[in-house]
This record gives structure tokens, C-alpha cells and sequence, in this order.
């Protein structure tokens, strides 16, 4: 959000609801590669769209390093580099 409409304490309770989801999943993630296991699927697209949007949480990527790394796995992706390159130049 711009910072003139952000609102830390929306931001805290969002992170402390989050807390938990991004535990199981971390412990999921932990010790394999994607979420559905040795291939990358549209699980994890999935998964990946909506977790994006927290990366900027410092506190939940840092309590959640196997989330963490397998988002930036997910984002780091060709494909995805290049949906991301498309959508910058407009098309």
C-alpha cells in the first residue's frame, strides 16, 4: 500500500493471523522442493501468487525460512521473470 494509507496495527494483526498458516506450510516446504513435491506444479503458482504479496513482511519470511526460500525459488523462475517483463513493457 503507499505509505499514507498504510496502518500498522491492520499490518500486525494480518501478520499475527498469518502466523500459523505460514508455520504448516513452512513445515511442509521444509526439506523439499515445491509444495507437491519434487516438481514444480500449479500448486505452487497458486500458493506463490498469494504469498507474494507478503514478502515485504520481514517478520513472517524471517520466522518462516523454508516459505521464505521456496518463494523466492517460485519467483526466480524464468516463466515468471518473464510474465513479470511482459506485464512492466505493457503487454
Amino acid at each position: 500500500m503507499p505509505a499514507d494509507k498504510r496502518n500498522p496495527e491492520t499490518a500486525e494483526r494480518a501478520e499475527k493471523a498469518l502466523a500459523r498458516p505460514f508455520s504448516v506450510l513452512d513445515a511442509h516446504l521444509s526439506g523439499r522442493p515445491w509444495a507437491a513435491g519434487e516438481r514444480f506444479t500449479v500448486a505452487d503458482i497458486n500458493l506463490a501468487s498469494v504469498i507474494g504479496w507478503t514478502q515485504a513482511s520481514r517478520p513472517l519470511m524471517d520466522s518462516h525460512p523454508a516459505l521464505a526460500e521456496w518463494l523466492r525459488r517460485c519467483l526466480a523462475r524464468d516463466a515468471n521473470q518473464r510474465v513479470r517483463q511482459m506485464a512492466r513493457a505493457g503487454r
